[in-house]
């Protein structure tokens, strides 16, 4: 089953969001800390200095074309520009995320341009 919900999916400018399996979309939104520093009175601080998007979703089975295409928008580089929508902030993001490399090597080196079953991405954001 496709996606049927109005969530927005796409990997450098291609929108792939009708290949998107139903309830397996998810987002995450957690906090990267600066170097902790302990003070004179023995207490550590750290500081958020942003915030960190990741994103988790199952592909469907498909085409010959449609996986040349995800395999087209995933391989000009390591880092892509996904756009997907973040559950916590209720709206589009667009941001530079990475692939896990155990799904990279699975969609980019699949050289018969054949997968026999649903592919999970994991990305995050760099």
């Amino acid at each position: 089953m496709s996606l049927s919900y109005p969530y927005s999916f796409s990997i450098n400018a291609t929108d792939f969001k009708a290949k998107v399996q139903r309830y397996s979309y998810s987002t995450s939104y957690t906090p990267v800390y600066s170097d902790s520093v302990t003070t004179m009175d023995k207490v550590d601080h750290s500081v958020i200095i942003r915030w960190r998007h990741g994103l988790s979703l199952i592909i469907n089975p498909m085409s010959e074309s449609d996986l040349y295409a995800l395999q087209t928008a995933l391989s000009s580089s390591q880092i892509t520009s996904v756009k997907f929508s973040s559950l916590q902030l209720n709206q589009d993001v667009t941001c530079n995320m990475v692939l896990d490399p155990a799904s990279a090597e699975l969609v980019i080196k699949n050289a018969t341009r054949r997968v026999l079953g649903p592919i999970q991405l994991n990305f995050t954001e760099m």
